[in-house]
């Protein structure tokens, strides 16, 4: 047993009636590594490599994507904008070297040092010159860029005017040319919008004015589908299922391979007022030629105050490059507080049980994979006794059929088998909330495919492969704008999450051939 689970252990309760009246009763149900504290403990520990003497950061270790989208997450800012721009500072990518250390001492020589004497002679000679009007000289001398310094992409600069939608996105779009990887899409980390105060709703109920909501589109994930819900939802309990891409820290390590590494091929829909820049994220051609632009434009725009609100920069839309795989024809009801339906097992193949029949001696291959995604803890391989495991969980069903993974989980229990245990463990963390599905058979009359669909899901939703996105993904079409399409979320397919459903001859990228979808 880890520490985390003794810590568990010893915070959860005997489930009694006085207990539920216990202000500190939710206590049982929290899950010590999601807490601030842990989350601090390992910042102190991963987020820097330290002198011997440990005063002196020499390297900082880990990507602004992962501080986002996962270290931090236990931590809500008074300012969305700041879910972001806090913990620039602290990345690896994004943080520039102080000039103290950026210089090698063989540099600072003789020459450097009169360079540095004879430029302050001409700052000086500049400035009488400019006094008296004599000649005309620039406002500010600006020393020469240090070669060692990081250059800070205007996407994540700072700048509190824009709209957090424009942040969050503008944030998407750096992380997918920066890694290469859809996998953001389908990781919970977006913060909610500010609430106006109590003062503030006020004055706009004397000034007679709506509260302006600002709209997010579907494929910028937010917080609330993550496992605790928003920071403070961990002290609730369990509210989604983890996360299939599974820890943005191992980046090389993901757990599926449904596009087999492809790289990515999207295009950000943006307003046509802002600085064009329709190339596709991960195409290197004339990325050079336009970033100079870019920049000076975005300094200009930063340094001047803006005589009408800015127009958002992005328009909403989010084209992606990737196939149809299946759609969704049966749904059973959702995973509600770890209790599977019976439909969900019937979908597999698994009878319901009744007075004059008896289950199979072994459990289809789809249904005890499906449970637990296929892997194990921290995406390792299935162990071999998963199978056994999921055979007499399902001795245990009640008269409905339903499965109550709860059941077991008091460890107040001891002669509970600790491998049912350990497998219950895992299947609530990959089904908790979700639905489990079945598409339409070929034409061959061969089964369709089985696996587990976001809660949002609903029949006729289509599966898609998403190239350079480690999982496959639900989208479903727009009723009032026929050809756009609601991005739901992440799934997982039996049989189809490790590339087997790519064909062969797929085009090089940016996949000219192929026609994609338009997300909004």
């Amino acid at each position: 047993m880890t520490r985390h689970d003794e810590i568990k252990a010893y915070l959860e309760k005997p489930k009694t009636f006085s207990d539920k009246q216990d202000h500190d009763a939710h206590l049982g149900l929290i899950e010590p590594q999601a807490l601030g504290a842990n989350t601090l403990v390992d910042a102190t520990t991963n987020l820097f490599r330290r002198s011997d003497d440990g005063k002196r950061i020499q390297d900082r270790l880990v990507d602004l994507e992962v501080l986002v989208s996962s270290m931090f997450l236990a931590f809500e800012a008074s300012e969305p904008r700041d879910t972001i721009y806090a913990v620039l500072s602290l990345a690896k990518d994004t943080m520039p070297r102080p000039k103290s250390i950026g210089r090698p001492p063989w540099m600072e020589d003789a020459n450097h040092t009169a360079g540095k004497f004879f430029k302050a002679v001409f700052c000086r000679v500049a400035f009488i010159y400019q006094y008296f009007g004599s000649v005309p000289v620039a406002k500010e001398l600006s020393p020469p860029p240090d070669p060692y310094s990081v250059y800070l992409d205007d996407r994540i600069a700072p700048d509190y005017e824009k709209s957090l939608t424009d942040v969050c996105a503008d944030f998407m779009e750096y992380c997918i040319e920066t890694s290469d990887s859809l996998d953001i899409l389908c990781r919970h980390w977006a913060p909610m919008p500010k609430r106006p105060t109590k003062s503030e709703k006020v004055r706009l109920r004397i000034e007679g004015l709506k509260e302006q909501t600002e709209h997010r589109p579907t494929w910028i994930p937010s917080i609330e589908g993550h496992v605790y819900g928003e920071p403070l939802g961990v002290f609730e309990g369990r509210k989604n299922a983890d996360s299939l891409v599974g820890c943005v820290e191992r980046r090389n390590q993901q757990h599926y391979g449904a596009s087999k590494g492809l790289k990515p091929a999207v295009m950000f829909g943006k307003n046509k007022e802002m600085p064009p820049n329709d190339q596709w994220v991960g195409d290197e051609s004339n990325r050079n030629s336009t970033s100079g632009e870019a920049e000076a434009t975005a300094s200009q725009r930063r340094g001047e105050k803006q005589a009408r609100p800015r127009l958002d920069k992005f328009d909403g839309t989010l084209h992606v490059k990737g196939f149809k795989l299946d759609t969704i024809s049966n749904l059973s009801g959702r995973v509600l507080n770890g209790v599977i339906p019976h439909e969900a097992f019937e979908l597999g193949g698994w009878p319901k049980k009744s007075k004059d029949s008896e289950y199979p001696d072994d459990v289809p291959e789809c249904i005890w994979r499906t449970l637990v995604a296929d892997r194990g803890p921290d995406g390792t391989n299935a162990p071999t006794w998963y199978r056994r495991a999921c055979r007499e969980c399902l001795n245990h069903t009640n008269t409905n059929g339903d499965l109550n993974t709860n059941e077991f989980k008091d460890l107040a229990l001891p002669d509970t088998p600790r491998t049912m245990k350990l497998f219950l463990e895992r299947v609530r963390g990959v089904v908790w909330c979700r639905k489990f599905f079945l598409t339409d058979g070929d034409e061959e009359g061969n089964r369709g495919n089985y696996g587990l669909a976001p809660a949002g899901a609903k029949e006729n939703d289509i599966i898609c492969i998403f190239f350079g996105c480690s999982v496959p993904v639900v989208l479903r079409e727009s009723r009032k704008q026929p050809g756009l399409y609601q991005f739901i979320g992440e799934c997982y397919v039996h049989g189809k999450m490790d590339g087997e459903s790519l064909h062969p001859d797929i085009p090089p990228h940016p996949y000219t051939e192929v026609q994609g979808y338009t997300l909004i």
